[in-house]
């Protein structure tokens, strides 16, 4: 049975560890990206339905790592985790369904149960193009 993989983004160790554990529980298997740059490589080269994302963070922030992705993976939904509100383009965007947001600190249950509903959704996507996960 192929498990379910996500990215998890961000730069404090101990989220990323944390996100780690309650994912796994869930079924994921969990790659994780200290920040945007490593993302981007990261999404590359395995491609992911959903891609959780903290938007600042050192070397590339969370936004331009979106747009990045965006642009050799449209199909991937993101869900921002972050500490700070978000930007008109983003908020938009959260305004229309097309990605979730949570603001720090956030149940994590409500973002687990919002990873779930967007990975159904991304793995449709990446089905219907043939695109391994």
């Amino acid at each position: 049975m192929q498990e379910k993989k996500v990215l998890f983004v961000d730069d404090e160790a101990e989220l990323r560890r944390l996100f780690v554990r309650i994912l796994r529980r869930e079924g994921y298997e969990v790659d994780v990206a200290e920040d945007g740059w490593e993302a981007v490589q990261l999404s590359r080269l395995f491609g992911y339905p959903v891609v959780i994302m903290d938007l600042r963070m050192p070397r590339m922030s969370g936004q331009e790592a979106i747009d990045r992705i965006e642009r050799f993976s449209p199909q991937t939904r993101f869900v921002i985790i972050s500490g700070y509100s978000l930007d008109s383009q983003i908020r938009t965007r959260v305004d229309r369904g097309e990605m979730a947001y949570f603001l720090k600190p956030f149940d994590n249950d409500k973002v687990v149960r919002k990873v779930n509903e967007l990975y159904c959704l991304g793995k449709k996507f990446f089905d219907s193009i043939g695109r391994p996960l």
